[in-house]
């Protein structure tokens, strides 16, 4: 458990070549989370360095402090020589846990024949050697980061590790990508659509994957790079299509990777014809065993028919609903389930769901999505009971990553339903606008509330905002809450902690926040109030 780092990496590896698997942890997750994974995956040891050994203490049989002098000598007294290989192809390589359904994450079990296959399949669609550069953009418990070594170290290439924080931030991301002459890059569509192309001369590859690749995008990041739209879930290590941009041509899904087999199925399990719709199925070298200690969960998703044209073969349904065109290759038209991605993460609206029914005084809970612009997505959830929304919010805040936090809690007597008396999700669907619209939009009543009311007007490029409405439920996130700190330490001459900008998601909450800090700050100037200062979130 650690961000990108130097002693995590060297970690990874010797994992990997002791013939353990590695289970990547984020350590910004809630520890309800993190103890969670921990217990389920029935990890032997926690790595972790010292910032992080509080949240992996009690949950392993053994903790290595990857910061510790005692560790090191321990490890300077171990033989050189390789240790035994007593692992194989089919032999687990990492877990990585996804969202579930059911409340609970679920570990994916990846083996190493999987990660084999990508990396053949990497050497042909981004072809690297010494004095290329591939960034690590990607935290180590997304298994989009697995693509990114591979890429750099089984051809010669540097990897470049990159600070959590300019991940957030398009600005800095830019700026280092030109200042450390970047050469290959993997990400979300999300993390570029919001960017102009500068002139990057070393950029030579980008590879945009984790969600849907806007033509539009492909296209203005595509001029004079090689620009591709992969497509895979961790269920299938990572990738299983590519798509080469090429100008005047439509990106999509594209053809599968070598050693990959894609099906388009119809609802009875039988091969569609070209340009039907159907559900998208694989096989092949990169399936995952199936999801750890969930042996149902498995088999539904991971089945082998017994008759048919693909009798005997292993398949996993993914739930996307594609297409194959005339050309071959995939096109992707949406989810057959309450999956989702916003800014590539993969969310189960189940999980939401879920979290949220826990709750004392929650009789019903559906979660949905808000999609306000093109490139801005938010989480609205509606709650049949009593209950306070700020106090639930509060309540996952301590059980769910940031990503899973729905940005608007509506809490009603009753949701409605259909005809089967089940909850109406279409109805709610048409009564997400008009929750999320402010019945009085309030206008700045201090001097901060209106100069902050100008940043956001300029940031999301509208007049009509109000100083209770909020940010995500504007459409605002991380990428864009980096661009508002930033515009924030320019406007008041001082530089927000991103937790506490998070904690603060309206103009009338941040006009406080910053007046408190601004008064914080005259009290350091006496020399007695540095301390408080810091703590209070200037960094």
């Amino acid at each position: 458990m650690a961000d990108r780092s130097v002693a995590i990496t060297v970690a990874m590896l010797a994992v990997l070549k002791a013939g353990g698997a590695y289970v990547p942890i984020d350590p910004e997750h809630p520890h309800e989370r993190i103890a969670f994974v921990l217990a389920d995956a029935g990890c032997r040891f926690a790595l972790a360095r010292s910032t992080g050994l509080a949240c992996v203490s009690s949950g392993a049989s053994r903790v290595l402090d990857l910061d510790s002098e005692a560790l090191l000598g321990e490890l300077a007294a171990q033989p050189e020589r390789n240790p035994a290989r007593n692992h194989d192809a089919a032999s687990p390589a990492y877990v990585i846990y996804t969202s579930g359904s059911t409340g609970q994450p679920k570990g994916v079990l990846v083996p190493h024949r999987g990660p084999l296959r990508l990396m053949q399949a990497v050497q042909a669609m981004l072809p690297a050697g010494p004095g290329d550069r591939v960034l690590q953009f990607t935290g180590l418990h997304f298994d989009m980061s697995v693509l990114e070594w591979l890429c750099a170290w089984t051809q010669g290439a540097c990897l470049h590790l990159i600070e959590r924080e300019l991940t957030r931030s398009g600005d800095g991301l830019l700026a280092l990508l030109a200042e450390q002459a970047i050469t290959h890059v993997v990400a979300q569509p999300a993390v570029f659509a919001p960017l102009p192309p500068p002139s990057l001369p070393a950029l030579r590859y980008l590879l945009l994957g984790g969600d849907v690749c806007p033509t539009e995008l492909a296209e203005r990041w595509g001029r004079g790079r090689v620009v591709l739209n992969g497509y895979g879930p961790t269920e299938a290590s990572v990738l299983v299509t590519a798509d080469r941009y090429e100008p005047g041509r439509a990106i999509a899904l594209g053809h599968p990777l070598p050693h990959a087999q894609c099906y388009v199925l119809d609802w009875s399990g039988q091969p569609c014809p070209p340009e039907s719709v159907g559900e998208l199925h694989l096989a092949g070298d990169y399936l995952a065993h199936g999801y750890l200690g969930l042996p149902e969960k498995t088999a539904a998703a991971f089945r082998t028919p017994e008759r048919g044209p693909l009798a005997g073969v292993r398949l996993y349904a993914t739930g996307d609903r594609v297409r194959q065109r005339r050309d071959g290759r995939l096109e992707f038209l949406g989810r057959r389930d309450h999956q989702v991605k916003i800014r590539g993460l993969r969310i189960e609206l189940g999980e939401v769901e879920a979290a949220l029914r826990a709750q004392a005084g929650v009789a019903e809970a559906v979660a949905l999505v808000h999609r306000p612009g093109q490139d801005n997505a938010c989480l609205v959830a509606f709650v049949q009971g009593e209950a306070d929304p700020a106090a639930l919010r509060e309540a996952l805040r301590l059980r769910l990553p940031a990503h899973l936090l729905p940005a608007h809690i509506e809490c009603r007597a009753t949701l409605p339903q259909s005809a089967s008396r089940k909850v109406d999700r279409r109805a709610l669907a048409a009564l997400v606008e008009h929750v999320l619209r402010p019945q009085v939009r309030l206008a700045p009543a201090s001097d901060s509330e209106r100069r902050l009311l100008a940043v956001w007007q300029r940031l999301f490029q509208r007049d009509a905002i109000g100083v209770t409405e909020d940010f995500f439920a504007l459409g605002g996130h991380s990428l864009l809450a980096t661009r508002l700190a930033s515009a924030i330490a320019l406007e008041f001459d001082l530089r927000l902690d991103l937790r506490r900008l998070f904690a603060t998601t309206t103009i009338r909450d941040q006009a406080l926040l910053i007046d408190a800090l601004q008064a914080a700050a005259l009290a350091s100037s006496a020399g007695d109030g540095a301390e408080s200062v810091i703590e209070s979130g200037f960094l």
